[in-house]
């Protein structure tokens, strides 16, 4: 007899018998016309998600902004979300080194494809961008983002060796805020010292870093093109 999931400690999200209903048939987004209660819950936010009764579903990524209002991370608590993340980043590294050939441009992370909901990374050589499509609004939810996107970044820059890092989206906005906890969180679990000199750099194009990076990419090989003559 398979088990219930234990009751989650996070923030409590309920969600209508439709939305229920989409999860049930394999969907991993909630529709905020499904959302039936959210009292209290922090943009930006992991939450638990439950039905009109209170019975757990899983815990997902709350929005208050966006049309998506949760994106699903696991049918089951999820205690240590820093684990997961790594843990999902290796997994998807692991799949293109089986799946990618003959190409230093490809999508390393393509969000809920690789259960990494809201989180886009594209590669270019050796520029990273990395797109954040989920939100971030007070000031603790943004400082829990950076120290995520930190931990990410760690697990990315310990697989790929990039020379730059190139993030976009929303929470960028924030930038002088995140900044520094992404630089301290990458630097305190980075494997190589080599990598202490990566660039990590915010978007100019703030929700289009994949055009950045690859506008980096050409700018680079343009200049690296040989003088003849």
């Amino acid at each position: 007899m398979r088990s219930k999931p234990a009751a989650s400690s996070l923030p409590v999200v309920q969600i209508s018998r439709r939305g229920v209903n989409r999860l049930q048939s394999g969907h991993v987004w909630v529709y905020r016309s499904d959302i039936v209660s959210a009292n209290g819950v922090a943009p930006g936010t992991a939450v638990g998600v439950t039905d009109e009764r209170g019975k757990f579903l899983g815990t997902a990524l709350y929005s208050s902004a966006s049309q998506i209002a949760v994106r699903m991370i696991s049918p089951r608590p999820v205690d240590d979300l820093s684990r997961l993340l790594r843990e999902r980043i290796q997994g998807a590294l692991r799949y293109r080194e089986r799946v990618v050939r003959d190409t230093d441009a490809y999508r390393v992370i393509f969000s809920e494809a690789d259960f990494l909901p809201g989180l886009i990374v594209d590669r270019y050589n050796d520029v990273l961008s990395m797109q954040i499509l989920t939100q971030a609004m007070d000031a603790e939810a943004v400082r829990e983002t950076a120290r995520y996107l930190g931990i990410g970044i760690t697990g990315l820059i310990n697989g790929l060796d990039p020379e730059v890092v190139v993030i976009g989206g929303e929470i960028t906005k924030a930038w002088g805020l995140i900044e520094p906890i992404i630089v301290e969180e990458t630097k305190r679990s980075l494997l190589a010292p080599r990598a202490y000199g990566i660039a990590i750099r915010r978007s100019a194009f703030e929700v289009r870093p994949s055009l950045k990076g690859a506008l980096t990419l050409i700018q680079k090989d343009l200049l690296s093109v040989p003088h003849v003559g």
